[in-house]
């Protein structure tokens, strides 16, 4: 219990919008959902009962299959939140040994460690298509 607290507290933020958006898209999927079964029980009067019920039934386990997988969603989203570094923006920066200038952790790797061998899509040659 304590540690889903601790998870709460420290990471506020993402825990409110993976469930603020997986809830719109649950809200979404319900409301999609309750139009064509209310639909399928109008036709009470047209079709036979069992017909409708058949409908109304299907649209039913549509919207359960479609809620599991948002539930499931939620979870995976909130397994990534956990597993995911929560380092402070302000211990990115590093500050440079000469003190004249600041550098992200973030910035580019150094030449030295890029393979310059190493082809890229824009340096493969295309086929020539003749014809």
């Amino acid at each position: 219990m304590a540690a889903t607290i601790d998870f709460c507290r420290t990471r506020l933020g993402s825990v409110l919008v993976v469930g603020t958006w997986f809830g719109l898209a649950h809200l979404g999927a319900f409301t999609i959902a309750t139009f064509p079964a209310l639909f399928s029980m109008g036709l009470l009067g047209v079709l036979p009962a069992a017909v409708a019920f058949v409908g109304a039934l299907f649209v039913t386990l549509l919207y359960f299959a479609v809620a599991d997988f948002l539930y499931i969603g939620r979870l995976a989203a909130y397994v990534a939140i956990l597993e995911l570094p929560a380092a402070p923006v302000a211990e990115l920066v590093q500050p440079n040994p000469s003190g004249s200038d600041q550098q992200s952790a973030l910035s580019t790797p150094s030449s030295s460690s890029i393979d310059q061998d190493e082809l890229i899509l824009s340096d493969v040659p295309s086929p020539v298509v003749s014809g």
